[in-house]
This record gives C-alpha cells, structure tokens and sequence, in this order.
C-alpha cells in the first residue's frame, strides 16, 4: 500500500449515513459535518457522485482536488510511539523492539499524522488509562 497521491473531495448539502456501504471503489471516508457531507475518493468519481445526488434530491455544493500533502499541511505520516504502542502507516516498514505493539493505522484524512496535539493527548490518556485499568477488552464504536 502507498499513501493516497491525490483527494477528490465532493462536498454534498445533506448528511449521508452508511456511507461505506453507498461507495466502494476508491473510496475513503464520509466526512458529515452539520448538515453537509463531504465524500473522499482517491481517483475522481464525478458520475457516480452526480448520479447519487440526483437520485437522493441532494445538492452537490463542490467539487475539489487535492494533494494529499497539502490535506496533511505537508507532513510526512511517519511511525510514531505512545507507551510502547508504535503507529505506522501501512505503507512504512516498521520494526518494533521487544516489548512494543505494532498498531497499523491507515491515517486517511480523519486520523492525519498523529502530531495535533488532541490527537497526541487523546492517544496519551488512553494509554495511561490501560496502564491504570489493564482493560481486557476494549470497543471503538464509528458512527
């Protein structure tokens, strides 16, 4: 796997649920914010999207490209460590020292690099919860 290259953002003015269930190819995530949805795709998908649109009586409100960079501000997606967890983008060769738990995380353009600081914060109180807890069992529930 290599990192996207390029994003094909459509910005729709409804909220669209199940999203992964609606697109499959070249599709990465549903962004809903309010009541507007962004849709990202890794190689264009205008006819689809339009179609999809029309048929649901939706309002396609833009279209955008953009350099996966740019959406990350320019920031390489390296390995980085919280506790002895180790994240990596799926295309890095990581290698862990004993001890340490590989997390393969695909970043998409929810997640990003890992370095904002709530990012950071939030990866650093669940790992000092764990470290208290020692949770057998954990849930990620996604929306």
């Amino acid at each position: 796997m290599v990192p996207y290259q390029t994003l094909y953002i459509y910005e729709i003015s409804w909220e669209i649920l199940n999203s992964k269930s609606l697109f499959k190819k070249d599709f990465i995530c549903c962004w809903n914010e309010g009541e507007a949805s962004s849709l990202f795709f890794s190689n264009p998908h205008n006819e689809e999207v339009e179609a999809f649109v029309d048929k649901k009586g939706m309002h396609l409100v833009s279209k955008n490209v953009l350099d996966y960079k740019a959406w990350q501000a320019g920031e390489e997606l390296k390995p980085f460590k919280v506790g002895n967890l180790v994240f990596c983008p799926p295309w890095e060769n990581c290698v862990v020292e004993e001890g340490e738990v590989l997390v393969h995380l695909d970043p998409c353009v929810v997640f990003g690099t890992g370095y904002h600081p709530t990012t950071r914060s939030c990866l650093k109180a669940l790992w000092e919860i764990y470290q208290k807890e020692k949770p057998k069992r954990v849930l990620d529930l996604v929306e």
